[in-house]
């Protein structure tokens, strides 16, 4: 496997901040994410931990004392990953003359530090943002620049998740899906004890609390958790949510539009032209698709492109993503498929 396109002043620097009007209602699935994360933190400390923590049966109290730094723990990195995936920037194309699109660069020096082309056999660029596109890199018309390996635009976090915040974006779905299966699981146990003691009725509003937050758990849990093994698989696979949508439409009739957030069809093969002197794409791109993701350079490598090259730190959201944003290593039959050895 080889690596390509860490060439160029300015690679992988920081995408310019954020301009984001005061639109109230964007902020509402933040609101809606906090509060139920309060709601069901609450009800699950005061109805379940607080009563076993005061138990004075050691098993129980011990119970509770386990339950609790677990939850503890899962919380405190759900909110702080929550946290970095609003306000950590996703990641801009560098401000630097190599990616630049004006007259006077033709592209030459991009053509050594990418792969991805426009089907014609073009250096894919960005009409907005006036500047050639790294490989990965998508324009987001909610944020009104390209952003570095785009993933999807989040409205739960207000942000796009991009280079920058994938990982912690990864962490908080686990982080999530930890917590809320932990309520789910042991939760139950006080909901039953509501329900089948007779000396509760008096305490409706407990009941009702306990069996609410149980039941919004277990819904949530299983929509988090879905998304979760998504996101874990893509992991995996070293792709992204616009590269698996587009690998599953490369095979169809379509136009080429290669601007805008709308490229999430776009082509991405050239079989015209021939790169760096070497053999040209195949006719079919589905040669290519068949092999497999072009990014794909085996499971732990994969891993490490996203959460980091120490396994240890893996679901650590202390540590930033590796890399710059801009280069990204391929396996050696795409080197040798396009001909660039």
């Amino acid at each position: 496997m080889k690596e390509y396109g860490a060439a160029g002043p300015g690679a992988g620097a920081p995408g310019p901040p954020r301009k984001r009007g005061p639109d109230v209602n964007k902020l509402i699935p933040i609101v809606f994410i906090l509060s139920l994360v309060t709601y069901l933190a609450s009800s699950y400390v005061t109805l379940h931990l607080v009563p076993r923590l005061g138990n004075a049966e050691k098993d129980v109290q011990q119970e509770g004392i386990i339950l609790t730094s677990l939850f503890g723990f899962f919380t405190l990195q759900l909110l702080y990953c929550y946290y970095l995936c609003i306000f950590t920037d996703p990641g801009g194309i560098p401000d630097t003359a190599l990616w630049g699109h004006f007259y006077e660069n033709k592209g030459d020096e991009v053509r050594k530090v990418v792969f991805e082309t426009k089907k014609d056999g073009e250096l894919r660029h960005c009409k907005w943002c006036t500047k050639y596109k790294p490989d990965r890199a998508h324009h987001c018309r909610v944020l009104g620049r390209c952003v570095l390996r785009m993933d999807h635009h989040c409205p739960w976090v207000y942000n796009t998740i991009g280079y920058g915040n994938h990982k912690y974006f990864y962490l908080l779905l686990f982080n999530s899906s930890a917590v809320l299966w932990l309520i789910a699981l042991t939760f139950w146990e006080t909901v039953r004890d509501y329900l089948e003691d007779d000396t509760v009725n008096d305490q409706g509003l407990k009941v009702f609390v306990a069996l609410y937050a149980e039941s919004l758990a277990v819904f949530v849990a299983g929509i988090v958790t879905s998304f979760f093994l998504f996101h874990t698989f893509l992991v995996c696979k070293n792709m992204t949510t616009i590269e698996f949508c587009e690998k599953h439409n490369q095979r169809s009739d379509r136009p080429d539009v290669d601007t805008g957030a709308s490229e999430l069809f776009s082509g991405q093969y050239s079989n015209k032209r021939e790169r760096g002197g070497g053999a040209s794409l195949p006719e079919d791109p589905g040669l290519l698709a068949d092999k497999g993701h072009k990014f794909d350079i085996g499971v732990y490598n994969n891993l490490c492109a996203t959460l980091g090259n120490n396994p240890l730190l893996w679901f650590v959201p202390f540590v930033p993503p590796p890399g710059d944003g801009v280069a990204y290593q391929v396996p050696g039959w795409y080197v040798e498929a396009v001909g660039r050895l």
